[in-house]
């Protein structure tokens, strides 16, 4: 993801400053040397008066960072310990790993609270839940055990890991949990029914470690693959950060959400903006592999262990300005997340827009979401996917419904008709197969296309179906029953879309051409072309209210026109962007556009004033759509989602 101008700008006045001290260093506030062997895992206690730690050489340690001094050894380790943590009230201390049990400590006294047993392998991961009662461990017999923290007791295991298992991590809520595997896949986890709520693929490799952001709307993994992904709860994968040809070991969001902080396998510790993933700084902060990164509980120092047996103690806010990455050159920058280079070219980060959470996300598992269509009660909404798939959903909750089956051929429309009854849908097949909605039996065929149909819409009376074809036919069905009404000729080229006026008086159809038509839906004739696009018009929109259309085009314009004069009225510019879609809010007030770099455009229809840009997709925007209430704006796009939003978060009153 790119950033608008001014934050390039500043990236920029970054970099200046950077080249000024190419080598600026940050020093560590404390070091701790008293282990001989790599330190695997190292946390604050929850008064930051000193540091719990784990190591290779069997022990587990409390220590006194300030004095590099060792308080007190948690006895009855005899291997090597992978993992530590301590909980949030700071009365417990836990530590892991080839003894195959995790060993839970009274940190006051140093007695061993609970041995806990179950596992048959190592285990490299432990960890508390924020609220204190859970403790979750996850290891290379596959499998997570979750722990009450009360009484010590097993209270599920979670299975479906096919791989050893690295990390994992807990949400704010104490609800959800996030584990890595060696093959590559993170699964999110649903703590209190024991459910996996979804398996995320993305990397190509380990996943070594996974933390969660302050709300817990997102986390972030890092990985043997050299990247470090972000991604929402929902499952999508917003960011990648490239980290150039080091193996990421370790994974921390700050607690000020501002910045992620990264260690890999040369001892670098960096900082990414976690807005966009763009480089901010680096620092060799030890020789050998970084295993670990946590804040304190204050958020203001960072505390790092490594292979080379150190632990370290960072100020924040010294980490924070920019500087130059010390381990790359003029030559290898591109294989790490800098935007300095290209900021002010066409692929620059003014191409994208700023970055706003969809109030829900729905996952199409077959492939992109051509187009929705909501049942006029608002409570379903019906989607298409490219790959031969029709979906039913539940609106509020995001389950699906039903899918409609029976289709041999990439879809790419879908309508709903006003009653609710009836679920049409078209492609590749040449024909219109039209359900009922419910049951999902198919009740008739429409059938007389030579091509592709790219656009099926019921008119708002239910009466007739309308669609278009890349056969450069325009045709008219009966509703009831699929027999053919009329059919309208007159296009030169194909037809990419079809809407219908809410007054059932006109049918507009775009085209490859670089026009669009106005016909009359009661007698078929033209009435009017309208042009001035120079490049195929995707979609159109009727005002709802006054005597206006709006068209979205390849040509990187979205237009206004007045619909009985034809004459041109206003011109939107994408940036350099193919138009997908347009459309016009129920009251009349806004007009979004979306277009093929994921960008969603937010207009006052009255002054023409551009309201906002929101980066709403990994890819092209095939539809947008209004929610019944007219409060929530429904989004969909060739990454495969259905994206839900709030009006008032895209600026709309």
């Amino acid at each position: 993801m790119k950033l608008n101008a001014c934050k390039a700008t500043i990236l920029l006045a970054g970099f200046f400053a950077a080249v000024i001290s190419v080598f600026s260093q940050a020093t560590p506030l404390y070091e701790v040397s008293l282990f001989s062997s790599p330190v695997k895992e190292a946390t604050f206690t929850p008064d930051a008066m000193y540091v719990v730690a784990g190591s290779d050489d069997f022990t587990m340690r409390l220590i006194d960072y300030k004095n590099n001094k060792e308080i007190r050894r948690f006895n009855g380790f005899t291997k090597q310990l992978t993992t530590v943590d301590v909980n949030p009230a700071g009365t417990l201390a836990v530590g892991a790993g080839g003894d195959y049990n995790a060993r839970v400590f009274d940190i006051k006294t140093g007695t061993e609270k609970f041995n806990l047993t179950g596992h048959t392998h190592w285990i490299y991961s432990a960890a508390f839940s924020p609220d204190g009662k859970l403790l979750a461990t996850g290891s290379t017999d596959q499998t997570i055990i979750i722990w009450d923290m009360t009484t010590g007791k097993q209270l599920k295991t979670l299975t479906g890991h096919t791989q050893w298992i690295w990390h994992v991590a807990w949400d704010k809520t104490s609800t959800y949990l996030v584990s890595t595997a060696s093959g590559g896949e993170l699964f999110l986890w649903n703590v209190k029914n024991g459910n996996l709520e979804k398996k995320l693929l993305g990397h190509s490799s380990s996943v070594w470690s996974v933390d969660f952001r302050a709300d817990g709307k997102e986390f972030v993994s890092g990985g043997w693959d050299n990247q470090v992904k972000i991604w929402e709860l929902s499952g999508y994968m917003r960011a990648t950060i490239n980290n150039g040809s080091s193996w990421v070991y370790a994974v921390k969001y700050a607690p000020d959400s501002k910045f992620v902080l990264t260690g890999d396998d040369k001892g670098v510790l960096r900082l990414w903006n976690a807005e966009s993933g763009t480089f901010n700084s680096a620092f060799q902060a030890h020789d050998g592999t970084i295993e670990n990164i946590r804040f304190s509980p204050d958020g203001k120092n960072v505390i790092t262990c490594s292979t080379d047996g150190k632990i370290k103690i960072w100020k924040y806010s010294d980490l924070i300005i920019p500087n130059e990455d010390i381990n790359t050159s003029a030559e290898n920058t591109d294989d790490f997340n800098y935007d300095f280079n290209d900021w002010g070219d066409y692929d620059s980060d003014v191409f994208k827009g700023e970055y706003l959470y969809p109030v829900r996300t729905l996952f199409s598992n077959r492939g992109t979401v051509e187009e929705i269509a909501f049942t006029k009660d608002g409570s379903k909404l019906a989607s298409v996917e490219y790959d031969e798939g029709v979906t039913l959903w539940n609106y509020t909750t995001g389950d699906v419904i039903r899918e409609y089956v029976g289709f041999k051929n990439p879809m790419t429309s879908v309508a709903v008709n006003n009653k609710g009854t009836l679920v049409a849908a078209a492609g590749g097949d040449s024909l219109v197969k039209v359900f009922d909605l419910n049951t999902g039996q198919l009740k008739f065929e429409c059938k007389g296309h030579q091509h592709w149909i790219y656009s099926v819409v019921f008119t708002s009376d239910d009466k007739y179906i309308v669609t278009g074809s890349t056969d450069m036919t325009i045709k008219i069905w009966n509703a009831k029953n699929g027999k053919l009404v009329k059919t309208l000729n007159g296009h030169s080229d194909w037809i990419w879309n079809i809407k219908v006026d809410n007054k059932n008086r006109y049918v507009a159809s775009t085209a490859s051409s670089g026009e669009f038509f106005l016909w009359d839906l009661k007698s078929g004739k033209l009435i009017r072309k309208f042009e001035g696009h120079y490049s195929s018009v995707w979609c159109v929109d009727f005002h709802p209210m006054k005597e206006e259309i709006a068209s979205a085009a390849w040509d990187g314009t979205v237009k206004i026109w007045d619909l009985n004069s034809g004459s041109l009225k206003q011109s939107f510019e994408l940036e350099g962007a193919w138009g997908y879609t347009v459309k016009y809010s129920p009251d009349g007030k806004y007009i979004l556009g979306g277009d093929q770099t994921g960008n969603m455009f937010i207009w006052d229809a009255n002054t023409y004033h551009e309201i906002k840009v929101v980066y709403a997709h990994d890819g092209t925007i095939e539809d947008i759509e209004f929610g019944p209430d007219g409060k929530t704006v429904v989004t969909c796009g060739d990454d495969n989602m259905i994206k839900v939003w709030n009006t008032s978060d895209l600026g709309m009153k």
